[in-house]
């Protein structure tokens, strides 16, 4: 028992007395800047939202100078077989194939996963030697026949190590980071040179080709030749860069194309590098070809540059916004004893049953529980932790007042609302728990009363709650989104054998809309909507907004694993017309926010998917499911491109016309990683609608678990 709780304990409706711990899923979100001259987004990253490379090098003296090599200078360089290693998936910042790159970053470029020295490896019993020997041929996409991914992924290490040699300012690149050009070899300028300002105020500044959004029109005429020209392009890219303290490279590759003795690859490369009171920081698409001869390296014939923007951001320390976390929660207890933990501390002591998952599927509620006019806090937290509730101070600080409150229940809760249920003028609670959603009415000054629990058949595995006067009666009615149960994603996979989809889940739970009936009480009324249609797909998040300007709340409800839902509100009664109106999404719908981000007048929808550069690369390639139709190898595709963005076309004079545009793409939102939610904001109040996306997946030490 974890004796670190003073006092009483914190409760549950269920369970008693429970261990006690932390969650916590790690990696950049991403900031997407509204411009009122286009309706494209410029993609910010976090490096200007927190200071997250502080471990890089520094130095005065600026990148490094690029190590490059001809064809002819290494002629005698013997070729080496393909990496074994193959991406299974991509999530965050450091992918699975990244990590194992980096794994090997030490070893000579004519060494090769495979070629692995046995005797170097422990001794292991038979059986452990079969597996490991099985491990390492499901990873070797040569076994499989995938000649294209193994084509990537030694590319991939050529120019990945190539790029991050620039992160060590000063020093000249080992030798093992030479990348190795054709004779022939010629580029583009990899900085265009036209660079223009299409936004600027007093945090930030944009540069865009002239005349263009980021993609030039026309291929631009290479510029640069030979060893000598790569080097040159590459430190005219780097020149904003000279008299950084730190700088970051990072590059995925989203494309491989074979040929009869090339290989066409496609990349994104993402630089940032900190100054003292400034980021800069520049987003980029290449297009390579590579030459194929018997018995060498890939030599790169050409680099193309396909898209280009730069972002210079001002702030104290170069960032737009500081961790004040200490200086507003550092003296709570339960900061110090609960929240700082992470979640391999936290599994690694409270049992499964409570609760508890590394998945780290819990939100928070803001609201004024007390009635000072100051927004408080309350975190929702896996099973076997007690939630906590943050009352916010006049000095910006806060006081832990969960038990106080009644409030600290231990029991695995997933999301929370902090509204008016009653009518009464303060913010009750709604939580949605392991095995039921609660709610509990608030009396005024901040303590809560259990009044109801909802049927725990209808109301069990909730991920998350939002709220709405859908039958326009004068109170808060509640829908609920549910997945599929405890295991979450793991049991969508562990599903897909039988009547699971990847791009068309069907078996989730069902999701429930209650009506307010007053008191506290509330009544499934689901099927009497109408919201029973379409109904069992896998739900992680939902919102309420009045798409066609008729006076009522229309549901938006973004689906993982395939198709969403858009239900409009006709006097009560709810139809879903997701695919009549052009937004149903097929993808990895994890979030959704809605904002007029054009000034139209009308609400337009942005959803949190997922970007797999894996899954852009593999999804395309001709014999990826060949024995499927088009259309289900065009689904695949859909799904590894990211996040979307529709507008809506409502016409004032036509409100039924209703209708949505994908301007995904154009406005440039798509590759936002793996995307768990969003909100429209207006960071910089000009008025125009910002993309905040936070997003990653729970990594390990090891990186074996990916």
């Amino acid at each position: 028992m974890n004796d670190a709780w003073p006092g009483n304990p914190p409760q549950s409706p269920f369970f008693g007395r429970r261990q006690h711990t932390m969650k916590s899923i790690g990696d950049k979100s991403f900031l997407l800047r509204a411009h009122s001259s286009a309706p494209a987004a410029v993609i910010v990253c976090a490096a200007l939202i927190l200071p997250l490379f502080a471990g890089c090098h520094r130095s005065s003296e600026g990148p490094a100078t690029p190590d490059v090599s001809t064809a002819s200078e290494t002629a005698a360089t013997a070729a080496n077989t393909p990496s074994a290693g193959v991406p299974v998936a991509e999530n965050d910042d450091n992918t699975a194939e990244e990590v194992q790159e980096e794994d090997n970053a030490t070893e000579n470029d004519d060494s090769s996963k495979s070629a692995e020295s046995a005797s170097s490896r422990p001794v292991t019993s038979t059986a452990w030697q079969a597996a490991e020997r099985a491990s390492d041929k499901n990873l070797n996409p040569l076994a499989d026949g995938w000649e294209s991914e193994a084509a990537s992924e030694e590319r991939h290490r050529l120019l990945k190590r190539f790029v991050t040699a620039w992160q060590v300012p000063g020093a000249a690149p080992a030798g093992r980071l030479k990348l190795t050009v054709s004779d022939a070899f010629e580029c583009t300028a990899l900085r265009p040179g036209d660079l223009s300002e299409v936004y600027r105020d007093a945090a930030a500044v944009v540069r865009k080709p002239a005349g263009d959004e980021g993609s030039p029109a026309e291929p631009a005429a290479a510029e640069y030749h030979g060893a000598a020209g790569l080097t040159a392009a590459v430190d005219e890219l780097l020149a904003p860069f000279r008299g950084a303290a730190s700088l970051r490279a990072h590059l995925k590759t989203v494309d491989v194309q074979l040929a009869e003795s090339q290989v066409t690859t496609r990349h994104v490369l993402h630089l940032v590098a900190f100054f003292a009171d400034k980021t800069i920081e520049q987003h980029a698409i290449w297009e390579c070809r590579w030459r194929e001869t018997a018995g060498r390296k890939p030599q790169i014939d050409s680099i193309r540059l396909l898209d280009f923007s730069e972002v210079e951001g001002y702030g104290r320390g170069g960032t737009w916004l500081s961790d004040y976390s200490a200086a507003i929660i550092g003296d709570v207890p339960a900061y110090r004893e609960q929240l700082s933990y992470g979640t391999n501390h936290w599994m690694a002591r409270l049992e499964t049953r409570l609760g508890i998952d590394f998945y780290g599927h819990q939100g928070l509620a803001l609201g004024d529980v007390n009635g000072d006019d100051l927004d408080d806090v309350y975190v929702c937290q896996p099973g076997g932790l007690p939630n906590r509730l943050f009352v916010r101070q006049r000095d910006g600080t806060v006081v832990d007042q969960s038990a106080a409150a009644g409030v600290d229940f231990l029991d695995a809760t997933s999301s929370a609302l902090l509204i008016d249920v009653d009518n009464d003028g303060d913010q009750d609670l709604v939580l949605a728990v392991l095995a039921e959603v609660t709610v509990l009415l608030n009396d005024g000054t901040g303590k809560f009363t259990r009044a109801a629990e909802l049927p725990r058949g209808t109301t069990s595995g909730v991920y998350s709650l939002c709220a709405a006067d859908y039958d326009s009666d004068g109170d808060l009615d509640v829908y609920v989104c549910r997945y599929i149960g405890r295991g979450g994603q793991l049991d969508v996979a562990e599903s897909a054998a039988s009547e699971a989809s990847f791009i068309d889940a069907n078996m989730g739970l069902p999701n429930v809309l209650l009506r307010n009936e007053g008191g506290g009480r509330f009544v499934d009324v689901t099927q009497e909507v109408g919201l029973d249609h379409n109904n069992r797909r896998v739900s992680f998040a939902a919102i309420w907004e009045d798409f066609d300007l008729d006076g009522d709340p229309d549901l938006y409800v973004a689906n993982d694993f395939g198709r969403n839902n858009l239900y409009r509100n006709h006097q009560g009664k709810f139809v879903d017309e997701a695919d009549a109106v052009g937004v149903e999404d097929m993808a990895a719908g994890m979030g959704v926010t809605c904002g007029d981000y054009d000034r139209d007048g009308d609400m337009d929808i942005y959803v949190a998917n997922m970007f797999s550069a894996a899954g852009s690369r593999i999804a395309s390639q001709s014999k990826f499911k060949q024995n499927d139709s088009a259309v289900t190898r065009s689904r695949f595709e859909r799904f590894a491109r990211g996040n979307s963005l529709y507008e809506n076309l409502l016409s004032p004079s036509d409100s039924a016309a209703l209708r949505f545009r994908d301007v995904s793409e154009a406005a440039a939102v798509t590759r936002a990683r793996w995307a768990w939610s969003t909100l429209f904001v207006d960071f910089n109040n000009d008025g125009w609608e910002d993309l905040f996306v936070t997003n990653g997946m729970v990594t390990n030490k090891n990186s074996d678990d990916l």
